[in-house]
């Protein structure tokens, strides 16, 4: 567990960081995350409009349900907004493996394809230090020459939610 002081110092490296670069150091910050969320397609407005009578009833509307299925997107982006959404497959986890070819094969190419010079001038990555950030995972970041920024953790206590801000 990391201790309130760990996360103070975090988060004064990159104020410091932020004081001498500027902003130019921000925008070579791409953060990710993953999460589970519940996968449902609305019907459009479009869609549910029906041919009727005028002296017909009225048509009774549904409320839309969140299906049973849930997904994992991991999510990429910078101060410009998304860069990459990536959705795991049925029943997948993240792994190393996974994480170090999403890394290789799809965000490298987005950025360069996307965000044109940022790679000559190294991606900050950051990303959360879950278990698919293994010894693999972070050989690629080094082959890839983006450079891994430490992260506090985000933690919620009775719905207040604490971040370096609050420190």
């Amino acid at each position: 567990m990391i201790t309130k002081h760990a996360q103070q110092t975090i988060c004064q490296e990159h104020l410091d960081r932020h004081a001498r670069e500027g902003d130019a150091f921000l925008h070579r910050i791409v953060t990710g995350d993953e999460s589970w969320v519940y996968h449902y397609e609305p019907e459009s407005k479009r869609q549910s409009m029906q041919w009727k009578h005028p002296s017909s009833p009225a048509s009774k509307k549904f409320k839309t349900r969140v299906s049973a299925r849930k997904v994992v997107p991991t999510i990429f982006w910078d101060v410009n907004g998304p860069v990459l959404v990536n959705f795991q497959e049925k029943g997948q986890t993240v792994t190393s493996a996974q994480y170090s070819d999403m890394l290789v094969n799809e965000l490298k190419p987005v950025i360069r394809s996307k965000r044109r010079g940022l790679l000559s001038k190294r991606v900050l990555l950051l990303h959360d230090t879950s278990p698919h950030m293994a010894v693999h995972s972070v050989d690629t970041l080094r082959a890839l020459k983006f450079v891994m920024l430490e992260k506090t953790p985000v933690r919620t206590w009775r719905h207040r939610t604490f971040t370096c801000l609050d420190l």
